[in-house]
């Protein structure tokens, strides 16, 4: 029962936010989802005084929006951030493991962003999240370019990446509106502290 009132809310809320959008009369020219893969809520601080834990990310969350009350339908990587971009529960996905590939129907937010003119991009972490499983499926760009032998990037890595991108895109499409996606998962093993 708990899992479908959290399923219910998470529904709720993407579909209050892709509500907002569509009926705004303007429509914010940036949208960034940045998604930390299996971080601790309790080592996340996003006050803006005396934060010694994340006083970057409380710096980014100021001038945004951060959900804390949010929670994961699943705690596996895939299914997870499919549940996120389709506001579907992962029995309707039929994704319970990396690995499995997205075939749903539906159309994922990045879909839904994309036919209301914005151009999509994405920078992916780990090899879970590779095209070949489905989450591109809207993406304009889909960065996911993993050294051989090697699932996962550190965020400079997927920094280096964004900061090419977002150029790129801007030359590429100018004056249109942007929504990127931004995965990191430096809390997540392998466990290589920078």
């Amino acid at each position: 029962m708990k899992r479908i009132k959290i399923a219910a809310a998470i529904f709720f809320i993407l579909s209050g936010v892709f509500i907002f959008l569509v009926g705004c009369k303007s429509h914010p020219t940036y949208i960034f989802l940045v998604t930390l893969d299996t971080t601790r809520a309790d080592h996340i601080d996003y006050s803006l005084s005396q934060n010694t834990l994340t006083p970057h990310l409380a710096e980014l969350a100021s001038r945004g929006q951060h959900f804390e009350n949010a929670y994961a339908l699943i705690p596996i990587t895939l299914p997870s951030h499919a549940s996120m971009f389709y506001s579907l529960p992962p029995h309707r996905l039929k994704i319970y493991n990396n690995g499995q590939i997205q075939k749903s129907s539906w159309p994922s937010v990045t879909q839904l962003l994309k036919g209301n003119g914005y151009t999509t991009g994405a920078v992916i972490s780990l090899g879970v999240l590779k095209s070949e499983f489905g989450l591109d499926k809207g993406f304009d760009y889909y960065i996911e370019n993993f050294k051989p032998f090697l699932w996962s990037k550190s965020a400079d890595e997927v920094n280096e990446d964004v900061f090419q991108l977002i150029p790129q895109i801007h030359r590429n499409n100018p004056g249109e509106k942007y929504f990127f996606w931004i995965h990191y998962s430096d809390p997540h093993e392998p466990y290589y502290p920078p």
